[in-house]
């Protein structure tokens, strides 16, 4: 991997994931360009990106408020589930599911997420900033990731068994 510095983000070079999360990450990032919106990718994929290596199960994106119906309208054939409103013991979001090929994808409205950080005992406003993402070149495909520091300080937060996992394998202390 390598990182080079750009005026506000950080430009890094990876493996690409496996063909089909591949090809699912490459046809809704087409999507959001296409719809001219603003993304970040963010959870177990992102993690991979920084350094994990347990295998991705789905890919998970942020973006901004808003934009859940546009999402929804740009992927309707493959939506399997909302957008809806979830109040769950570890987030509270808006999101909708999409599944293309055999992954699932799912999209959340950054602005009405927060998670549970279970060290705290509180729950803690997301706060996505993607003007700050890192953009990677994930194979074939120019991706606008969580920036590394906000993904350990959220996986730090909130963890869970899988986010030590990430975290153990990002090499983070």
């Amino acid at each position: 991997m390598s990182d080079v510095g750009t005026a506000s983000s950080t430009y890094k070079q990876v493996v690409p994931f496996d063909r089909v999360h591949q090809d699912a990450l490459r046809w809704m990032i087409s999507r959001f360009d296409e719809a001219d919106m603003q993304y970040q990718l963010v959870g177990g994929a992102a993690a991979r990106v920084h350094g994990a290596t347990r295998p991705i199960h789905d890919l998970d994106f942020y973006v901004p408020a808003g934009c859940l119906d546009t999402v929804r309208e740009t992927v309707e054939p493959y939506v399997t589930y909302g957008p809806v409103r979830q109040h769950g013991e570890v987030w509270r979001l808006s999101y909708l599911k999409a599944r293309y090929l055999s992954v699932v994808v799912e999209v959340a409205d950054a602005s009405s997420t927060s998670y549970f950080a279970r060290k705290r005992g509180m729950w803690k406003e997301a706060q996505i900033d993607f003007e700050n993402s890192t953009v990677c070149s994930i194979g074939d495909v120019t991706a606008k990731v969580m920036p590394a520091a906000q993904l350990v300080a959220y996986k730090r937060a909130i963890d869970r068994e899988v986010d030590r996992i990430d975290l153990k394998q990002m090499r983070v202390k």
